[in-house]
């Protein structure tokens, strides 16, 4: 059997005429690219076609198609509010929301891709630059639109931003890799939660529709974020660099 989509969750039928009574060996052979992050099986399940044909189904939904739908609407919603931007140049929240909302989109279509677009560590310390510079930005957008404006929330934004870089690199270098990057993931969550926190606050307040929408829609931020932490707390299940 050959399986020739790389992101897939595929499923596949053996013949009845292939078994029989006793013990029946499956041999499997893998085939990736240099290079690619997919060089090694996850759970294999066994068992009867229908059951396991949906679970596969599942999978791909929620791991790849899922994804794939979210990075697209992303994507959509940030060109909207850069041109709702573009036409009033006073009005930052809209490049804040653009900015976030686009680089969020980016982030979730890379992870996607096969193989890494740059060599070695350099790929990991991207992608994970952009996990902290999407939930930065619209941090600081829910706390601009709930009138929280904070110069030194902002800084401290400003700040995570700039470090991240550079942490992750550091403690690559040092052996330190994943501490780094729990650090920085752990800092990520302590500010985005802060400004959710306004929202709620302001929509409480003011009983605004909007201001109801809008934490809601970062609440689903902030649980992918307190998602991808967890995982990184299991560098043997999802290597973070």
């Amino acid at each position: 059997v050959t399986i020739a989509s790389y992101r897939s969750t595929p499923s596949f039928r053996v013949p009845i005429e292939f078994l029989h009574v006793g013990p029946n060996t499956l041999t499997l052979e893998l085939f990736a690219p240099a290079g690619s992050r997919y060089r090694q099986l996850g759970i294999l399940y066994v068992g009867a076609a229908e059951p396991v044909e949906k679970l596969a189904f599942r999978r791909w939904l929620a791991f790849h198609a899922g994804p794939m739908a979210m990075g697209v609407i992303l994507f959509a919603i940030g060109l909207v509010s850069l041109g709702l931007w573009s036409g009033r140049r006073d009005q930052d929240l809209f490049m804040l929301l653009a900015c976030g909302s686009l680089l969020w989109a980016v982030q979730i279509l890379l992870y996607q891709w096969p193989t890494p677009l740059l060599p070695g560590r350099h790929w990991g310390v991207f992608t994970m630059a952009l996990y902290v510079w999407w939930p930065v930005l619209l941090g600081v957008f829910f706390l601009r639109f709930a009138y929280r404006q904070s110069r030194a929330m902002e800084q401290f934004a400003v700040g995570i931003a700039v470090a991240a870089a550079p942490a992750l690199y550091l403690g690559d270098v040092i052996g330190w890799g994943l501490q780094a990057s729990i650090g920085v993931r752990l800092c990520v969550l302590i500010f985005i939660g802060i400004a959710l926190a306004a929202v709620l606050r302001y929509a409480l307040e003011l009983r605004t529709k909007t201001g109801y929408a809008l934490f809601v829609a970062g609440s689903i931020g902030v649980f992918v974020a307190i998602f991808d932490f967890v995982r990184s707390l299991y560098p043997d299940s999802d290597r973070v660099l």
